[in-house]
């Protein structure tokens, strides 16, 4: 079997917000401790993957950070694989120092999801939200090597802050990425709005660019947003618009359950469950196969909005 380049764990089905644009927030998805991977079956998802992936990335439809052995978590896995790199997806809205040294210690690549550089904007989004902790937790950060990336979904309610936030992640000497929503149902009033202010959104990560153009720091954003060019410079390539995503030979990504699906943006498609099968034949499997070759056609990859990176 081929090395990884990642592998998505879940810890948590739980979440401590209601997003918005999240079908998965606690609103709609109420709390259950089952709902929480044990840190048992952690353990022994970790021995199978440890060795045959670069990164470990812990990230899923609810929030990692609330899981009651998140701290014993990342240290068993550096304890366990020095050698791995850890990256977190997450909301950042702790109140919680000795998590955060956690994360800094054992040098977490740190992804924070952020819709907004206002703090009331900011709750309207994401419901529960606490500005003040996320931004006194970056500003804690300021000594790290390993810059975070602020994550911005950019959607109706902040397309006007596409360049606000990249002065605020700038600010904090924060690599900025730019994702964007997608809905099975509904798009078209964010398609509409991403037609009609195509010109504006464009002029926008043009001032991004710039900012960010004698830095070191990443500045990425996507050729399109639901399925509209951009009329931009320098974007990065979505795998929407390839014609094979690449991700699917990189990568994995495995629900608190066991459930393995193809990707990091979470598509429903089954290839099996590692508590049931061997990652190798999981890997090898018939479900994962036809995958590949009819991806282009799976409904929840239209226009994907995943970064080629």
């Amino acid at each position: 079997m081929a090395e990884f380049e990642e592998i998505i764990i879940e810890l948590s089905y739980n979440c401590n917000l209601s997003c918005s644009m999240c079908g998965f927030g606690k609103k709609v998805n109420p709390f259950s401790k089952s709902k929480f991977l044990p840190f048992d079956n952690y353990k022994k998802i970790l021995h199978q993957i440890g060795d045959k992936t670069k990164t470990i990335r812990l990230n899923g439809r609810g929030e990692s950070t609330i899981h009651p052995d998140f701290i014993d978590i990342l240290n068993y896995t550096k304890e366990q694989y020095p050698n791995v790199n850890i990256n977190l997806f997450s909301n950042f809205s702790f109140n919680n120092k000795q998590l955060l040294e956690a994360l800094i210690n054992n040098r977490v690549q740190l992804f924070i999801s952020m819709d907004s550089s206002e703090a009331e904007e900011l709750s309207a989004i994401r419901k529960g939200a606490r500005f003040q902790f996320i931004e006194k937790n970056i500003k804690h950060l300021k000594n790290l090597s390993n810059r975070p990336f602020i994550i911005f979904t950019i959607q109706e309610a902040n397309i006007h802050r596409i360049y606000d936030i990249a002065k605020f992640a700038f600010g904090y000497k924060c690599q900025i990425l730019y994702n964007t929503i997608r809905r099975d149902e509904g798009i078209e009033t964010f398609v509409k709005m991403v037609n009609e202010q195509n010109q504006i959104i464009s002029e926008q990560f043009q001032r991004v660019t710039e900012l960010y153009s004698n830095s070191k720091l990443q500045c990425l954003y996507p050729d399109q947003l639901a399925g509209v060019q951009l009329k931009v410079t320098k974007p990065t390539q979505t795998h929407g618009t390839m014609q094979s995503c690449t991700a699917l030979n990189k990568e994995l990504c495995i629900f608190y359950d066991g459930t393995i699906t193809p990707c990091n943006m979470f598509n429903p498609y089954v290839y099996g469950n590692i508590f049931k099968q061997s990652l190798n034949d999981i890997w090898n499997s018939r479900e994962r196969l036809d995958f590949l070759t009819s991806h282009k056609n799976h409904y929840y990859c239209q226009n994907c909005a995943n970064l080629g990176m």
